[in-house]
């Protein structure tokens, strides 16, 4: 599963956790904006 993300945000501990053990993969970018759009073209699947 991948999931975005807001640069330099951590969400928790345990889903930083989670996300270090590989339970999920994130893209990260720099504004809300850019994951709504990349939301919209499906790349968040």
């Amino acid at each position: 599963m991948l999931l975005g993300g807001g640069l330099g945000y951590s969400y928790s501990p345990a889903f930083d956790d989670a996300l270090e053990k590989g339970v999920f993969k994130m893209s990260r970018v720099g504004s809300t904006e850019q994951n709504f759009r990349r939301l919209a073209q499906g790349e968040y699947q």
